[in-house]
């Protein structure tokens, strides 16, 4: 089953213990985070797993484009060819 359950709370006492969906005859998975639409939502509603995930693929993206430049510059050196822009 694809659907999922979070309960967000900002309280630090997690002493409530709830109970469990049940869907069609089948429990909903609790989760305490999920992704969704590319935002990182956690149950106590803290941002720092989204900016973590965030950081990470800033730096695999501007890592992709450093090593793009190098083969686009290394192509253009050994056959003379004309490097043209993505659209």
């Amino acid at each position: 089953m694809k659907t999922k359950e979070i309960i967000m709370d900002s309280c630090k006492n997690k002493a409530s213990e709830n109970a469990p969906i049940v869907m069609h005859g089948s429990v909903v998975e609790q989760v305490t985070e999920y992704n969704y639409l590319g935002t990182r939502i956690t149950s106590n509603l803290d941002w720092s797993s989204n900016t973590i995930a965030a950081r990470k693929k800033k730096l695999i993206n501007k890592n992709y484009t450093k090593i793009e430049h190098v083969l686009r510059s290394k192509h253009h050196e050994r056959y003379n060819a004309p490097i043209k822009q993505p659209l």
